[in-house]
């Protein structure tokens, strides 16, 4: 291949920036790659939309072409435009503005891009430079902290990584708002309740995956041929190769309990949590934190409504490092929250009941909260009555009698399902020499304890009334 510099010998100045404004051009020519044809695409999306959303297989350019290739391209013909990468952390984006400062350093062509002004050795920082066209390109980790820039063009690089997505909203997206810029979010999928799933289906993005494979053939067929991908299913398993090329975040990995097929089928998109009183009978799974600290667990409290044959999830919360006290103050205000009131305002029809964990902290919360008179029941926690709860909550999950609202609109309900959902796909099943368990693969597994537990009440209720039926 001929080098850049080559290439423009062969054409007087203005015909090589007449051929620059081609992408394909450019990317080729003066940067040395190979641009297949579903990375123009992307670029063309680019151009013609203001927020996109693409999802593709790990290692097929989608930071290159995205992030480093476009930038350079844009700062190459553009003036003072501004432009940022954002990475879960720092140091990932930072990488990508190092690989893009050194592109520049080793390009013939590309270093006009270097002011004349600053010092070779020292004329850009770790997070920000600034060319010679009047282009900046900054690099930002995922928070609060990237306000204060306003660009034209942002990149959100593995967007599937990111975990609390109100800081997409709030902080990253309307860094473009005031220049009416593009908002660009890449990433392979990691699971169906990540940030990318959303945006994907938001009606504000321009979404589109693509799998390592269409209609039988490789996308990128001298890279990964159909050989050398098959080759890596086998390495990495079904699960991994699905989720990683395949682009699919419903792929279930061995042993899950609640595979995220049959999780999905619970959603309720229209569906956000309430406050208030519901008909029928509520039930509040609590599990509590035992230490305290940076990696201990959560208190999760789930409220869980039964109404017929379906029990929807009302409300769910987490904390952390509440005292004895603070915990059962929350209780109380849940109570008062959900219970039921009649028409006569002097009294009040109890329809709602706490289900707890006794162990530890739970047996003086038990005490306290029958104390003050509010209905309450421990769960069994040995491993036969561990696994029954468990058991239970995938049968109302396989048969479609659990809702989980996915209204993408209440932030508080996405944050908490998100969570939810995250803990429930990471339970697997171990099988031991006699026994069987089942075990987190998650950091903690709070909110998922506390739907079993509620929902193992609300199936007790269920017995209940078929009983008086009978």
């Amino acid at each position: 291949m001929k080098t850049a510099k080559e290439v423009m010998g062969e054409l007087n100045e203005e015909e090589f920036m007449i051929n620059c404004t081609n992408f394909k051009f450019f990317a080729e020519q003066v940067l040395g790659y190979s641009i297949q044809p579903f990375q123009l695409e992307w670029v063309e999306m680019v151009q013609k939309y203001r927020r996109i959303a693409i999802e593709a297989p790990t290692g097929f350019g989608k930071t290159t072409i995205l992030g480093d290739a476009f930038c350079l391209w844009t700062a190459f013909l553009q003036k003072n435009k501004q432009m940022c990468i954002v990475s879960k952390s720092l140091p990932q984006s930072t990488k990508i503005l190092n690989k893009i400062k050194e592109t520049i350093e080793d390009n013939e062509i590309l270093r006009e891009l270097i002011p004349k002004n600053k010092p070779l050795s020292n004329w850009c920082s770790a997070t920000f430079m600034e060319l010679s066209t009047g282009c900046k390109i900054f690099c930002r980790p995922y928070s609060q902290n990237i306000k204060g820039i306003h660009v034209d063009y942002l990149l959100g690089d593995e967007v599937a990584s990111y975990n609390d997505y109100d800081i997409w909203y709030r902080f990253v997206v309307t860094r473009t708002n005031a220049k009416n810029g593009t908002v660009v979010a890449i990433s392979t999928p990691d699971n169906i309740a990540d940030l990318m799933q959303e945006l994907i289906h938001n009606p504000e993005y321009v979404g589109k995956i693509y799998p390592a494979i269409q209609n039988g053939k490789s996308i990128w067929p001298s890279r990964f041929p159909l050989t050398k991908l098959e080759k890596i299913k086998s390495e990495i398993g079904l699960s991994a190769w699905e989720r990683e090329y395949m682009c699919n975040p419903q792929a279930e990995a061995e042993s899950a309990i609640y595979p995220p097929h049959l999780l999905i089928d619970c959603f309720d998109y229209s569906a956000k949590f309430i406050q208030s009183p519901r008909e029928g009978f509520t039930m509040i799974g609590c599990d509590f934190a035992i230490a305290a600290g940076p990696r201990a667990d959560y208190d999760a409290y789930i409220v869980l409504n039964k109404i017929g044959n379906k029990a929807i999830i009302l409300y769910g919360e987490t904390h952390k490092g509440l005292s004895i006290a603070a915990k059962v103050m929350r209780l109380e205000d849940l109570y008062k929250m959900f219970r039921k009131q009649t028409d006569n305002k002097d009294t009040s029809v109890s329809t709602i009941k706490f289900i707890i964990d006794p162990s530890n902290v739970g047996q003086a919360i038990y005490e306290q909260l029958r104390f003050k008179g509010i209905p309450v029941e421990t769960a069994n926690f040995d491993a036969f009555s561990r696994n029954a709860m468990l058991i239970n909550l995938r049968q109302m999950i396989e048969n479609k009698e659990l809702v989980i609202p996915r209204n993408s609109e209440d932030s508080l309900t996405m944050t908490f399902t998100d969570k939810l959902t995250k803990e429930l796909i990471s339970m697997r099943e171990v099988r031991g020499k006699i026994n069987i368990s089942y075990e987190s693969k998650a950091p903690h597994d709070d909110t998922v304890m506390a739907l079993a537990m509620a929902c193992s009440g609300i199936s007790k209720q269920k017995e209940f009334k078929d009983m008086m039926a009978f």
